[in-house]
């Protein structure tokens, strides 16, 4: 091994090695996921009770310390996990090992972490209740804000199961994400389908999405709410037939119905978050209002006629125009709903990634706006007295950086001659400074790579080559 000075950079220790902080040592991990609960559409939040399975070769210096005393061995150093959706976890974390040996005699090391976790998740509730859902939990290859984390993880991929197959039938080595849908104890959504996703930035940099797909039971709301409203605003219609000279019982009979509506605008306030764009439950609840109003207005203008035969044959006419148009409104409603419904419907074949896609052509057209970042420039000595503003908008088919190497957002991404730049081993190489993005844990997310970092008995490789560490 190349010494510390030869490298020109900082090391982390491992025990009497030193090995340099760009030398990455792979893990691959895999997931256990038992609970999924509190799916909340205010607070834009779920929880997960979930297992993470890390798995690393055994170096010479971990086998020979577990040797010693295999019962109480624990390794000196454990990868870690970055979540970046992460929002908060339940401090009663625990964490286990166990040595498993490979169908060649090969110690591997298996660190268990079960933990329950509250993950961000905005959510696109333009179509609620009919709305299908995507609870993504987003894992990044590395670990942010670690400079000295030599850690690389890849997903568990089937080549590497193949190297246990007959050695251990209780442990489900040929699994990624094993999902006990049973477990599930929200009642408000019906889970359809799991997807994972892996998304390649570029230059080395990876991210795992793993999305629950679930779809909200509408029929709770179809009962509860639209039933009721479509009730109200049907008796509320009924008012105009009233007795000629009860001017005062119909406005009050037209007014309570309207307090009636107006309460279950706000139990729908205390479901939802603050939206800066209307529901599909939002805007039937609207329509309800719109037809109560009008019925005020047309008992208003009836009571002020004096001949009662007048009366009883306007009013009469007002009824069934009343009742023609709520006829048609609802049907249309109805086909609607069921359009809504078969598209939300569709969602649920979408992969976590196509849905970013998707949820940003959403916020295009909610905002009614075609930029996607707004860049203010560095300060000079010449600025700290002044107000910087907004200086470029760029849109979404832009690029995010300057240098046309980087990609774009939401589009694929075209690898360059940066990726296939070769470093000099002698040359002072320094990683980028990561800000702390997510949570770090007590285990590692991976870099999505396959099994070529599969290596042999305390191998470490090498990937001081990698454009990301520039």
């Amino acid at each position: 091994m190349r010494s510390d000075q030869q490298y020109g950079t900082h090391t982390q220790g491992r025990g009497e090695n030193t090995i340099p902080f760009w030398i990455e040592r792979p893990f691959w991990w895999k997931l256990v996921v038992t609970d999924v609960s509190e799916l909340s559409s205010r607070e834009q939040s779920f929880n997960v009770q979930i297992t993470f399975q890390l798995i690393w070769k055994m170096d010479r210096e971990e086998a020979l310390d577990y040797g010693i005393d295999p019962n109480l061995w624990q390794p000196k150093e454990k990868p870690v996990m970055s979540a970046l959706n992460f929002k908060r976890k339940d401090p009663d974390s625990c964490s286990r090992v166990e040595v498993v040996r490979d169908n060649q005699g090969r110690k591997f090391c298996t660190y268990f972490i079960d933990m329950s976790m509250c993950f961000n998740e905005a959510m696109e509730l333009e179509n609620f209740p009919f709305d299908t859902q995507h609870f993504t939990m987003v894992f990044n290859d590395k670990p942010f804000g670690l400079r000295k984390s030599n850690w690389a993880g890849s997903p568990y991929t089937s080549e590497l199961a193949k190297r246990f197959e007959g050695a251990h039938e209780s442990l489900s080595f040929d699994t990624l994400v094993f999902f006990y849908k049973e477990h599930v104890s929200d009642h408000e959504f019906k889970f359809v389908n799991l997807a994972v996703d892996i998304k390649d930035f570029g230059s080395g940099v990876q991210k795992t999405y793993i999305s629950f797909i679930a779809q909200r039971a509408w029929e709770y709301y179809f009962w509860r709410v639209y039933a009721v409203l479509g009730g109200i605003s049907f008796l509320t219609m009924l008012g105009v037939k009233m007795d000629f000279g009860n001017k005062p019982d119909q406005m009050m009979y037209a007014s309570m119905m309207l307090i009636s509506a107006l309460v279950y605008q706000n139990v729908l306030a205390d479901i939802l978050p603050r939206l800066h764009y209307t529901t599909v439950l939002d805007r039937y609840i609207l329509w309800t209002l719109m037809i109560i109003f009008a019925v005020l207005i047309e008992c208003m203008f009836l009571g002020q006629i004096s001949d009662e035969d007048i009366y009883e044959e306007r009013s009469e006419v007002v009824l069934y125009a009343n009742i023609l148009f709520w006829a048609v409104l609802h049907m249309y409603i109805s086909l609607r709903c069921l359009y809504i419904y078969r598209i939300e419907k569709n969602k649920q074949f979408l992969g976590p990634v196509d849905l970013q896609k998707y949820f940003a052509e959403f916020q295009e057209t909610m905002y009614h706006k075609n930029e996607a970042r707004w860049i203010v420039s560095a300060f000079k000595d010449g600025d700290y007295n002044k107000t910087k503003f907004v200086e470029e908008k760029l849109k979404f088919d832009d690029c995010l950086y300057r240098d046309v190497s980087e990609r774009t957002i939401f589009k694929e991404y075209i690898d360059t001659e940066l990726s296939e730049q070769d470093f000099s081993t002698d040359a002072k190489v320094s990683p980028p400074v990561d800000s702390l993005d997510g949570m770090i844990l007590d285990g590692s997310m991976d870099d999505g790579r396959d099994d070529e970092h599969f290596l042999g008995d305390g191998d470490i490789k090498d990937t001081s080559s990698i454009a990301s560490y520039e």
